[in-house]
């Protein structure tokens, strides 16, 4: 009976090491699935470079394949070939959109200086008159100085040749007012008009491909959301595929040494809890073998000490 009651004490502490150690792998598991490979898949991230590929930019194109993980892993594969090719266009589209612009302002900045040269021109036409009375006047007033004189007649005169340059300047000013309101109102006619077609085109153009960026740019936001959202339903599906019996399981194995690699430790304090174990278990099992040894030596002891019948 002795030697019963002590081996249930080492049967008992043996059988609270493993379920303590399988509730302690079951509750590492539901926070950080990452922290086991349950069937040589990865259980969290079926695509290594989910992180990279949904949020960041990436210098090149070309992707690291994923493991394979039956229906969801092709389907993780097609968005993963989709985000790419959009990534693409939308880079292909900002080159065009940037490019286009680029030329826009070039064109404008021609046509510009074409246009105010025109403007200039017109002025100078529609002035020409005005502007020849205005410096003949202002030739005649200068000679007319130059000569010199005195008297009431000379100043009269000098007062009648300033009043007439006076209203030649108001003419001038008049018309040049005129002309820069016309070219305001129809700056569009003093372009040169294949440029003024090119920036059009270009404009149309432009505004097009723009658009259409914005389109693949919204696409390719919902393909990165969704593949978020597909591997995060695959972890989910991953973690009611596990139980605590499978960890149970994992545990009875761990502490006899004879686990079969259907779950695996993957980071280094599973790794650590798996060593503690071990080492526990090894402890457990020795005391376990050693007290029955012991007993069994003791009773054999006990017999060959004891009385003899035949005495």
């Amino acid at each position: 009976m002795a030697l019963l009651r002590k081996v249930n004490r080492w049967f008992l502490g043996y059988l609270a090491i493993v379920l303590l150690f399988s509730w302690l792998y079951y509750f590492l598991w539901s926070v950080r699935p990452d922290s086991f490979i349950v069937n040589s898949e990865l259980n969290l991230d079926p695509l290594s470079d989910i992180p990279l590929l949904a949020w960041q930019e990436m210098d090149t194109h070309t992707t690291i394949g994923a493991p394979s993980l039956g229906g969801i892993s092709v389907q993780l594969a097609s968005i993963k070939a989709r985000i790419n090719e959009l990534d693409l266009q939308v880079r292909s589209l900002d080159q065009k959109v940037d490019s286009g612009r680029a030329e826009l302002v070039e064109v404008g900045r021609r046509n510009q200086t074409i246009t105010m040269t025109n403007g200039e021109r017109y002025r100078q036409d529609i002035t020409a008159v005005a502007t020849r009375n205005v410096a003949e006047a202002e030739h005649v007033l200068q000679a007319f100085l130059e000569r010199g004189s005195s008297g009431q007649d000379y100043g009269v005169a000098e007062a009648n040749l300033r009043v007439k340059l006076a209203g030649l300047r108001v003419i001038q000013a008049q018309q040049m007012a005129n002309a820069y309101d016309f070219f305001v109102s129809n700056i569009g006619q003093f372009g040169d008009p294949l440029l003024m077609a090119q920036m059009d085109k270009l404009h149309d153009t432009t505004q097009a491909q723009a658009h259409e960026r914005e389109v693949v740019a919204t696409e390719l936001m919902q393909k990165r959301t969704e593949l978020i959202d597909v591997a995060q339903t695959w972890r989910k599906q991953r973690l009611e595929a596990v139980s605590w019996l499978d960890f149970l399981f994992f545990s009875i194995g761990i502490s006899t040494t004879t686990t079969y690699g259907d779950v695996v430790g993957n980071s280094k304090w599973v790794r650590g809890l798996i060593s503690i174990q071990l080492l526990v278990c090894v402890f457990v099992m020795g005391g376990f073998v050693s007290s029955v040894v012991s007993r069994a030596s003791g009773n054999d002891t006990d017999l060959s000490l004891g009385p003899n019948p035949s005495n």
